[in-house]
């Protein structure tokens, strides 16, 4: 299937994709939707269709949603940008077409973000709040392009996981009002890495990270450890749909049910969301994606018994 033209802001868009969801996809390629996710499409008992996407080898990339995956002879996959840190360009400060350029520039930015460089989200999140950039605020938007045009290889090396013993470890962090409106944005990482203890207060994780979100809550914040409770609950809501709990009943209930296997609060220094709600934040995130490892210290924690 090739896409000719993006539909993104064409009225009736939504219409034509409805039009063609249950025509083309269900009838004519014996699709239906699966039961987890309603924008995917999966292949019923019906159809007999068969079909290879690509070939990933050593020696043949794979292109795949705006991102290259390669394959190294010490079975590691590579996950990098595709040639979107060649447009980057820095905001011209007294430009007379500043305003345009920092929102062409801050969203091509935020895609290679998205994709495979985390580090850059936070700055171009709050980028993003400024309808009306200053003179600073342009500063502070070049100095991260600026890093991503230095670092166009930046990105994921996703490493082998014993899956036997693999557990999938939810980072979070909420802060307090750090949007320019005041509101409070959520972010978390999900890794899938394998545990080895170190003592009873220390353990290192070993893995991969699979996902790394942010979300701007609709509920009025009214302190700090509010947002980290409504960060938590975003993170468990990923794994596990618990959209009609709220609070900490949400937790407690997870956790009799033994859908939620073990909490723990752990040192803000060792903590990879933290890149996520902070301009200065820790090297978590950084020592996770550049050695798939890191050293976490815990200073409180709930054990089942």
């Amino acid at each position: 299937m090739t896409v000719n033209k993006p539909l993104y802001g064409i009225a009736g868009a939504g219409t034509h994709w409805w039009a063609t969801y249950p025509g083309h996809h269900k009838k004519k390629l014996q699709m239906e939707t699966s039961s987890f996710d309603p924008c995917l499409l999966v292949s019923s008992a019906e159809s007999h269709d068969f079909g290879i996407v690509g070939n990933l080898t050593t020696s043949a990339p794979v292109t795949f949603n705006g991102g290259t995956l390669s394959l190294t002879g010490e079975n590691t996959l590579i996950l990098r940008q595709k040639g979107q840190g060649n447009k980057l360009a820095l905001v011209p400060i007294n430009g007379p077409d500043a305003k345009q350029k920092y929102v062409e520039q801050r969203a091509r930015g935020a895609y290679s973000a998205s994709i495979c460089q985390p580090e850059a989200c936070f700055n171009l999140s709050s980028a993003a709040h400024h309808q009306d950039p200053s003179s600073d605020d342009i500063k502070n938007l070049n100095r991260r392009l600026q890093w991503q045009m230095d670092h166009p290889d930046r990105g994921f090396t996703f490493i082998s996981v014993a899956l036997p013993t693999a557990k999938l470890f939810v980072f979070v962090d909420g802060f307090f009002a750090n949007n320019v409106d005041f509101t409070s944005q959520l972010r978390f990482v999900i890794v899938l890495a394998n545990e080895k203890r170190v003592d009873d207060d220390t353990f290192t994780i070993a893995g991969n990270i699979v996902h790394f979100p942010s979300t701007k809550p609709k509920r009025v914040m009214r302190s700090v450890l509010a947002s980290e409770v409504y960060g938590l609950l975003a993170g468990l809501g990923t794994t596990k749909e618990k959209r009609l709990m709220i609070n900490i009943m949400a937790l407690r209930q997870s956790y009799e049910r033994r859908e939620l296997h073990e909490v723990r609060w752990i040192n803000g220094s060792d903590n990879p969301a933290d890149t996520f709600t902070k301009a200065s934040p820790n090297q978590a995130l950084e020592g996770l994606i550049s050695g798939n490892k890191i050293g976490i210290r815990m200073e409180g924690w709930v054990t089942r018994r």
